[in-house]
C-alpha cells in the first residue's frame, strides 16, 4: 500500500510540474479588447517581419548580380 502512495505522490508531483510548465502557453482569461489588441500587435509584427525579409531579399539579389 505504501508503494502505491509513493507512486501516486510522484505522479502528482510530475503532473503538477508539467501543468506549471504549460501554463504560460494557455491563454489566460482576459477581456476581449485586450486580446484583440494583442492579436493586432502580433499581426503587425508579422507584417513587419515579412516586409523586412522582402527588403533583405532585394538587397541580397543586388549583391548577387554585382559579382
Amino acid at each position: 500500500m505504501d508503494a502505491v502512495v509513493v507512486i501516486l505522490g510522484s505522479f502528482d508531483s510530475r503532473l503538477s510540474t508539467l501543468d506549471a510548465a504549460m501554463r504560460p502557453i494557455q491563454v489566460p482569461d482576459q477581456p476581449r479588447d485586450l486580446l484583440a489588441r494583442e492579436d493586432a500587435a502580433v499581426r503587425t509584427a508579422h507584417e513587419n517581419i515579412d516586409r523586412t525579409l522582402r527588403s533583405a531579399d532585394v538587397i541580397l539579389i543586388q549583391f548577387d548580380c554585382s559579382c
